[in-house]
């Protein structure tokens, strides 16, 4: 909706007030700040609802990166990468419903707040029309007593046709609030969907974590695999060089006694 911007520094300003002079511990209602900026139910609810999401957002806490330790995965134990990659997979669905409870929290105080506004304004129309009834009663009561002058006719017609002008007012207003709560009603279906929708992602990215995950262990099963066949290959290799070598150990040990005794037969 198109907002004055006027009207929308006024609002905000009225709400920063409220809530400095609250300590910044609580935001103002609705109803608060619509009727010290005295602004109507629609226009109200709809900067605040901007002015409370810029309060969300200053305060918010920052992104989620991943840990630098996950470098070190493949060097730690097969229970470390599962912590690691169940902690990494959780975060996403975590920050989802975070933000989702966020909103829907926000969403749900704007619309207990605009509820309330709603009652106060239909108890502020009844006593207006109580009111009314009451100076229409009197009017014909006096009219009844005894006749009225001139003037001060005149005085009753103006004070009656105030009351309706309030009367209408009111009447105004509380049709307007009750656009703003169908709105915001609306608003709250939304903010539901994209978070159930946040929510299917974030499993999502878990499954595929986690399928990641059982990727690389089987990865390490084949590595361990390789690594004990290569290791056996070797060890029978060693064992058969060992033996080759005990073998030419004792070809070499027969032809020197060999040599020794054909320099002995010569010397002779």
């Amino acid at each position: 909706m198109d907002i004055n911007s006027e009207i929308r520094k006024r609002i905000i300003a009225t709400a920063e007030k409220l809530f400095e002079e609250a300590g910044r511990e609580r935001y103002p209602t609705v109803d608060q700040v619509r009727r010290a900026a005295k602004a109507d139910m629609n226009t109200a609810s709809a900067v605040m609802k901007e002015w409370r999401r810029e309060q969300l957002a200053s305060s918010g806490a920052p992104p989620v990166e991943v840990p630098a330790r996950i470098q070190e995965v493949f060097k730690g134990l097969l229970a470390e990468v599962w912590q690691e990659a169940q902690a990494i997979s959780n975060e996403s669905l975590n920050a989802a419903q975070a933000s989702w409870a966020t909103e829907r929290a926000e969403a749900e105080e704007l619309r207990n707040e605009v509820s309330e506004a709603y009652e106060d304004q239909a108890q502020e129309l009844e006593t207006v029309r109580q009111q009314l009834a009451a100076a229409l009663e009197q009017v014909q009561a006096e009219e009844q007593i005894r006749e009225r002058q001139a003037s001060e006719m005149a005085e009753l017609q103006a004070a009656k046709q105030q009351r309706d002008y309030e009367a209408v007012n009111a009447m105004t207003e509380l049709n307007t609030a009750r656009e703003a709560l169908d709105a915001l009603r609306s608003e709250l279906a939304q903010v539901q969907a994209r978070a159930e929708a946040q929510a299917s992602v974030a499993a999502e990215r878990q499954q595929d974590a986690v399928r990641r995950l059982e990727t690389v262990l089987a990865e390490l099963e084949n590595m361990k695999q390789e690594s004990k066949t290569a290791l056996d290959k070797a060890q029978h290799e060693a064992a058969a060089a060992r033996e080759h070598a005990a073998g030419l150990a004792g070809q070499l040990e027969a032809v020197t006694a060999q040599n020794r005794e054909l320099m002995a037969a010569l010397k002779r």
